[in-house]
């Protein structure tokens, strides 16, 4: 109902103070519809709280398609859990989250995982069985300013963090510069994009068996994902050679943030690209210096060939990300085989969760 939809958003508004934690050119009604009723599959799940009739507690189901070996699987990522300040400690989120399992089971029990780094959820997600995603998630980040990032958190152990991070980030550069040499001189072009067009699908094609876990990036999809102003504002920069699509790279600055943080929301590359990889990675540095942002993040799997390329421009390991996923005999199998498999053949990046 509509205004089940409003008190929704105004419920996950006052949990999050704001929601989303991210500028919107639309209001937070308009992008919570984008989100859930027009996304590719049109399917999602909300579990709700009612107490006297009042929404006090919310958790989303978010649909997506993942290609787990060489099956597609239709998957649940959750997502927007808030439970109103005055009824939180009371086993609330649990229940909602069991209820949210027992619907995807009567869905036919598809795949379901989610990013946790709070206790309180972490031990939810234990208690219930859930396991670690193999592979570790990283977020690598780089400083473009020191003293501006530390501005106005000036402590005994500043000047310390600052000498760390610089001996770490030179220590990148220089470690995986000769690890990993590309070519300096590309001889492709990148461009902006504003929508992916019908090639991006042969791209996938392309790309798509070199990966044992991967959400499925057709052309629907990353037009819902980046292109659409209800989402947010992406700037989607594709590399490409004689017509043929060679990578893309999506970029965000958070304008909500501390010093306007800039992400590296998404990136992909056609096989063993990497000299394109580094290419649509230096535009983006570029880009946020240009722009004045301070603080770049990015998401990557530890081990995978992207985190070479990023450490190369001095980013630096920050925090993991911790990804879960219930376990059902249906495809455990195929996840098996992934934790066999190397990281380079599973990606996961922060466009394929709901953080920016």
């Amino acid at each position: 109902m509509p205004d089940d939809e409003k008190d929704i958003v105004a419920l996950l508004e006052a949990a999050f103070d704001p929601w989303p934690r991210f500028d919107l050119p639309v209001t937070p009604l308009d992008h919570w519809a984008w989100k859930y009723k027009d996304n590719p599959s049109k399917q999602f799940i909300i579990s709700l709280a009612l107490k006297d009739g009042e929404i006090i507690g919310c958790y989303h189901d978010l649909a997506q398609t993942i290609k787990i070996g060489d099956r597609y699987f239709s998957s649940y990522q959750g997502v927007d859990t808030a439970v109103k300040s005055e009824y939180r400690g009371r086993g609330i989120y649990r229940k909602l989250v069991r209820f949210a399992f027992e619907m995807e089971n009567k869905l036919g029990k598809p795949f379901h995982y989610g990013i946790d780094i709070q206790r309180a959820t972490l031990r939810v997600s234990q208690e219930l069985g859930l396991k670690k995603m193999p592979h570790n998630k990283l977020v690598l980040s780089r400083i473009m300013d020191l003293d501006k990032h530390f501005k106005g958190t000036e402590t005994k152990y500043t000047s310390l963090k600052k000498q760390g991070y610089k001996i770490l980030s030179r220590y990148n550069q220089i470690r995986y510069s000769i690890i990993k040499p590309y070519t300096l001189m590309p001889d492709f072009n990148i461009y902006e994009v504003k929508e992916f067009e019908d090639r991006i699908n042969q791209f996938w094609d392309e790309v798509k068996n070199s990966y044992q876990f991967i959400i499925v990036r057709t052309k629907e999809y990353l037009n819902w994902r980046y292109c659409d102003k209800r989402g947010g504002d992406y700037i989607v920069k594709q590399a490409e050679k004689n017509g043929k699509i060679l990578g893309y790279i999506v970029l965000r600055i958070n304008r909500l943030s501390k010093n306007q943080q800039g992400y590296i929301v998404d990136l992909l590359t056609l096989p063993r690209r990497l000299d394109v990889a580094e290419a649509l990675v230096s535009y983006a540095c570029e880009y946020f210096v240009e722009n004045g942002v301070i603080l770049i993040n990015s998401s990557v799997v530890e081990g995978h060939p992207y985190e070479a390329v990023l450490k190369r421009f001095g980013f630096v390991n920050n925090f993991e990300l911790v990804l879960d996923y219930r376990p059902d005999e249906d495809y455990k199998v195929s996840l098996k085989k992934i934790g066999e498999n190397s990281a380079q053949t599973y990606l996961f990046t922060y466009g394929d969760s709901d953080w920016i």
